[in-house]
């Protein structure tokens, strides 16, 4: 039986009894990442053969596989919250269906819905969208795709990324109110809880560190501006010079003097 079981995002408290009692009944672990897994095995008095997985390493032929085809009792844990949620897993699954063999989900911690409720933002429907792209036209393209959903968004995010997505974001959505919450049960957990521009500032200002989850408003008639970069085309269509739209923008979106002027050239050059 292959056991699939949520972890603690931080906090080691936060395992259910049941995924404590399953991990010290199987026979093997599989972890995403056997260090950071250490830490909380150990934590708990499990001491069970512990072996990697994760989506670099192929299936067909692995030791996981075997394991499985021979009956064997194994959990499988990624490095926090459910597997399968932009963590490896998913393969595991299409093996067992295909094969006919017996697995089970347990549930657990998920920062997902966890962002999601401590957002403040409709929960009555939301979008997960995982983690937006690296590169700026791929991040642009996705986020245009959500644009008219009416349902909340949830994004994951690196620190080292997150301004640039939070730029991308406000350009292509507009102006909505946000939370991007950061750290989640650990010691420095923070919710900052703002409109997409003056998150943007706060994080331009501020740099952050820690895994992060982006929340935003879906789009509704509740959200009457329009996005910075169409207001612009619209105000070049109107024929403002290209100062006044700069000035403008800055006011508006609470964008910087300079990120605007350089938006407008962008826009006005493109």
């Amino acid at each position: 039986m292959l056991y699939l079981l949520a972890t603690p995002l931080g906090n080691l408290g936060d395992i259910t009894f049941r995924s404590i009692e399953t991990l010290k009944n199987v026979e093997i672990i599989y972890a995403e990442d056997t260090r950071r897994s250490r830490i909380l095995l150990d934590h708990y008095e499990i001491k069970k053969p512990l072996r990697r997985y994760d989506e670099h390493r192929p299936l067909p032929g692995s030791s996981m596989e075997k394991d499985l085809f021979e009956g064997r009792d194994i959990a499988f844990i990624s490095d926090a919250g459910m597997p399968l949620i932009s963590d490896p897993g998913y393969e595991l699954i299409q093996l067992c269906l295909e094969h006919k063999l017996p697995f089970e989900v347990q549930p657990g911690p998920s920062a997902v819905l966890l962002a999601l409720v401590n957002s403040g933002l409709s929960s009555h429907s939301f979008v997960f969208g995982g983690f937006l792209p690296r590169r700026r036209k791929e991040r642009r393209e996705m986020l245009l795709h959500y644009k008219e959903y009416p349902e909340t968004l949830i994004f994951y995010e690196t620190p080292h990324r997150i301004l640039e997505a939070l730029e991308d974001t406000l350009e292509v959505l507009g102006e909505r109110p946000s939370c991007l919450l950061r750290e989640m049960t650990k010691f420095y957990e923070e919710h900052l809880r703002l409109n997409l521009s003056e998150l943007y500032n706060e994080i331009k200002e501020k740099p952050r560190k820690g895994e992060m989850v982006l929340v935003i408003e879906g789009a509704g008639e509740s959200l009457p501006l329009l996005s910075p970069v169409e207001q612009i085309d619209t105000d070049v269509e109107s024929g403002l010079k290209t100062k006044e739209i700069a000035t403008k923008i800055s006011k508006e979106y609470g964008m910087s003097g300079s990120d605007a002027y350089r938006l407008v050239l962008e826009r006005i050059n493109k």
